[in-house]
């Protein structure tokens, strides 16, 4: 079941997210590895309290997590081109699962559940970006029908900033 984080999951959302540091870290991926640590608790706080923040419970327990953003900055200076020109899109940011949870469509079902709420609220397109080393959701993307677009270098990133970007159109 997919249903919008609460600030009571904020400790279960955490450990998500240090799972996925992990197995991220695990494959010489920097991505979430970088001294600053993002994303934080702070960071996922904010997604909560901003109604990004999303949890797909298995068993009782929150087996992954994701935002779903209306907007990335970011993306208005990429190396590519966009399926889309306009701004109507939603994009997948921080997604997420539960160590023992991995490999069976945890993180794919909040894919696909982002393609749903895109078009419940009228967008045309949803977005998501990952490390070039990131293997793992660059399959579940192509697997997904996403389209790679090119890349984008993120700003606030101090060390390996290139993300792929990829987009779905949903309408």
């Amino acid at each position: 079941m997919i249903r919008k984080a609460t600030l009571e999951d904020l400790d279960q959302v955490m450990e998500c997210i240090e799972d996925s540091r992990e197995y991220l870290k695990k494959q010489n991926i920097v991505q979430w590895n970088a001294k600053d640590g993002y994303p934080n608790r702070n960071t996922i706080y904010d997604d909560i309290i901003n109604g990004d923040c999303y949890v797909n419970i298995k068993d009782g327990v929150i087996a992954g997590t994701c935002a779903y953003a209306q907007y990335e900055p970011e993306y208005e200076n990429i190396y590519g081109n966009w399926l889309t020109e306009e701004d109507s899109y939603i994009t997948i940011h921080r997604l997420s699962t539960r160590l023992g949870y991995r490999g069976i469509g945890v993180a794919k079902e909040l894919m696909r559940y982002g393609e749903t709420y895109a078009k419940n609220i009228g967008k045309k397109s949803i977005k998501i970006d990952t490390h070039p080393l990131n293997m793992t959701v660059q399959h579940i993307a192509l697997e997904l029908g996403y389209t790679l677009c090119g890349y984008v270098f993120y700003s606030r990133i101090k060390v390996e900033s290139k993300r792929l970007i990829f987009e779905k159109i949903v309408k």
